[in-house]
């Protein structure tokens, strides 16, 4: 990673991640946002708004692991905008 470190920020990215509904995957789900939104080069606070929302986006499925059996977070990037579709 240390050479992805010195790189200048990602101008378009695409990122599909889908995993079983069980607690124990949450964190795996927020350090991957976290740290696709630094690669991408936001600056620090928005990055921070952006991981807190897609945290609270899966949640719901997170909190009843009865009704749902995947969660399924897809980011696209550009030069100008971020998409982010979380489906469970």
């Amino acid at each position: 990673m240390e050479n992805a470190e010195s790189q200048a920020p990602m101008s378009s990215l695409g990122l599909d991640v889908t995993v079983p509904c069980e607690a124990r995957y949450l964190p795996l789900l927020r350090q991957l946002t976290q740290r696709t939104v630094e690669l991408i080069g936001y600056r620090e606070s928005l990055g921070e708004e952006v991981v807190q929302t897609i945290d609270h986006a899966v949640l719901g499925a997170f909190e009843d692991e009865q009704v749902y059996t995947y969660v399924e977070i897809q980011l696209a990037t550009t030069e100008t905008c971020m998409r982010v579709r979380v489906r469970y």
